[in-house]
This record gives structure tokens, C-alpha cells and sequence, in this order.
């Protein structure tokens, strides 16, 4: 099967990948400018991205055995809600406690239900066994294609936008 051939599934769990790690890989470059907003040193964005980290790893047994039960489109969908959330409320925010939350809890909640673990068990279950690793090695290399395609245009946000309105514009590919 040729990889063109694969469903359209396959396909879209690929442009999921691609936006929730590739925003996920920009935030680094958001440090200094969300840091001097709220006038805090680096330590303030740190421990939001370590939380939202940490977060993304512990919530990801309990969204595997959700989307087993209730299916992934379901769990994909209310995690991209999640990830739109945490980063409308990390741009609109004046608190340091809602940044934790947003930035950390809601978008580490929302990564968790966008990232490898459900987008691989969609996909196992549309693809053919004799072409599973060829579907899987695409659509674990889309998160990596995500990190290079979204870092540039999140440098390029970042350089020609006000304040925090970066995160809203960011909120456009994750709907």
C-alpha cells in the first residue's frame, strides 16, 4: 500500500500531530516575552511548562483507557478543546495562578489527548496490519515535521505581535 493510499484517518491524525507538537515545541521561545509581561524571571514560565510536562505525562494512562471506552474521536475532540482553552486563557490572563493552570494543567491535559498515544491507536485500528509500522514511522515523523514547520511561523507571531496576542493566533490551528 502506497502511502497515499492510506484513509483519510491516517491523514488527519497527521495534521493533529503536526499542530498540537508543533505548538508544543514553540513555547520555548515564548519565555522571555511571557516572563517580562508578567515581570517575573524565567523561573515563573519554567515551572508552568515543567507542570504542563508532567501533566502530559501522568494524564495520558487515564486518556488512553477514556478513548478505549468512549473513542478517540470523542477524547480528541475534548482535548483540542482543553488546548484552545489553556491558550486563550494564557492570553488573556493577568494572573500567575491561571497561567499555571492554562498554560500547564489545561494545555498538558489537552497535549495528552492530541499527541501519540491516541493518534497511533486511531490509526492502528484503520490501517491493515501488514502496513502499520509504514503508517506509524509517518505519523510518529509528523510530530517532528511539527516542531519544524511551527517554530518559524511562531517566531514570525511573536516578532509582529502586540502583548500576548500571539496565543490567540496560535488558537487558530488548534480549532
Amino acid at each position: 500500500m502506497s502511502i497515499f493510499r492510506f484513509p483519510p484517518l491516517v491523514w488527519l491524525g497527521i495534521g493533529i500531530l503536526i499542530v498540537s507538537l508543533g505548538i508544543r515545541q514553540s513555547f520555548g521561545i515564548f519565555m522571555m516575552p511571557v516572563s517580562d509581561y508578567f515581570d517575573t524571571g524565567r523561573e515563573f514560565f519554567s515551572l508552568a511548562i515543567a507542570l504542563q510536562n508532567l501533566l502530559f505525562g501522568m494524564f495520558q494512562p487515564f486518556i488512553g483507557m477514556a478513548a478505549d471506552k468512549w473513542g478517540s474521536k470523542r477524547i480528541i475532540m475534548l482535548g483540542a478543546g482543553a488546548y484552545a482553552l489553556g491558550l486563550l486563557l494564557t492570553s488573556i490572563t493577568t494572573s500567575h495562578v491561571v497561567v499555571y493552570f492554562s498554560l500547564g494543567a489545561l494545555v498538558g491535559l489537552g497535549l495528552s489527548a492530541t499527541s501519540y498515544v491516541i493518534i497511533l491507536g486511531a490509526v492502528a485500528k484503520v490501517v491493515p496490519a501488514q502496513h502499520a509500522a509504514k503508517a506509524f514511522g509517518l505519523t510518529t515523523a509528523a510530530g517532528s515535521f511539527g516542531m519544524f514547520a511551527m517554530i518559524p511561523g511562531a517566531q514570525t507571531l511573536l516578532a509582529n505581535m502586540a502583548g500576548k496576542e500571539h496565543c490567540r493566533r496560535l488558537l487558530f490551528f488548534v480549532r
